[in-house]
């Protein structure tokens, strides 16, 4: 199974993308099925922001735990930037990819794009 989230990242609807991961993961989610969560979570955090990116969204370490609790992992490369702004300002890791240990089993291995 492939899941794909966006969590817009500005006001009026910031972050409702979360709410509706937390209910598929609840309703739908199941740790027999392979599962691959592709997300555009607009979130930072040391656990895949680059190294010197320091902005924590609190709203990220719910994500995480929200995540592990359903036995998802982050499977992105760590600190590898996928948002490269047009302004000033440092490259982030914004977009996610998740999987839980069932399809952990399915993926020999994992190769960045150039």
């Amino acid at each position: 199974r492939v899941m794909s989230f966006y969590n817009p990242p500005s006001p009026p609807i910031r972050n409702a993308g979360l709410p509706v991961l937390q209910s598929w993961l609840r309703n739908h989610s199941t740790r027999k099925t392979p599962t691959i969560i592709w997300m555009d979570a607009n979130l930072h955090h040391p656990h895949w922001s680059p190294p010197r990116y320091k902005h924590v969204h609190p709203t990220a370490r719910d994500l995480i735990k929200m995540c592990g609790q359903a036995s998802f992992k982050v499977m992105s490369w760590k600190h590898t930037p996928t948002f490269f702004p047009r302004s000033q300002g440092g490259l982030t890791t914004i977009d996610l990819t998740w999987l839980n240990y069932a399809a952990t089993k399915l993926v020999n291995a994992s190769v960045p794009s150039a």
